[in-house]
């Protein structure tokens, strides 16, 4: 057995099949191999790497007994999971109406935020021709649009 460097076109982050920990996000994998150059494991962790062959099978270990005693806690929950009524199941269909809710909830804020920036935007600007009626000036707005002051005539910036 030994590992073997592949590229990769996918550059994310992969579970690592020998730790259950994730590889970096890079353009290559690293792959298990056997005699015959068969694959057994692929995308092996740099952390599995680093610690070479012996670190690497004692993090198979630890990851062995973890998913050992997950199993166990699966193995227990099922006879309740089975038990579960219906009406308290989340089904797909109630989940995606609830993502929908989310979603126009979303919608419904953003409207409101836009709406009430559209209201200060035009009290802004009502200020400004008040004041450009009151004391002949122009209204000044800074980089991010927001009523500055107001200069007169003679007095322009530019």
């Amino acid at each position: 057995m030994k590992t073997a460097l592949k590229e990769s076109n996918v550059i994310t982050r992969w579970a690592c099949p020998l730790c259950g920990g994730s590889t970096w996000k890079t353009n290559y994998t690293v792959a298990l191999v056997d005699d015959d150059g068969e694959e057994m494991a692929d995308c092996i962790c740099q952390g599995c790497m680093k610690d070479g062959p012996e670190g690497a099978a004692l993090r198979m270990r630890v990851e062995a007994e973890r998913l050992r005693e997950r199993a166990d806690r699966l193995d227990a929950m099922a006879p309740e999971v089975a038990a579960i009524a219906p009406d308290d199941w989340t089904t797909v269909e109630r989940a995606e109406d609830f993502s929908r809710e989310v979603d126009r909830q979303c919608m419904e804020y953003e409207a409101e935020a836009d709406a009430l920036f559209e209201r200060r935007r035009n009290a802004d600007l009502r200020a400004a021709a008040d004041a450009r009626e009151n004391t002949a000036g122009l209204p000044v707005y800074d980089e991010r649009g927001e009523l500055t002051g107001f200069v007169k005539d003679g007095d322009m910036p530019f």
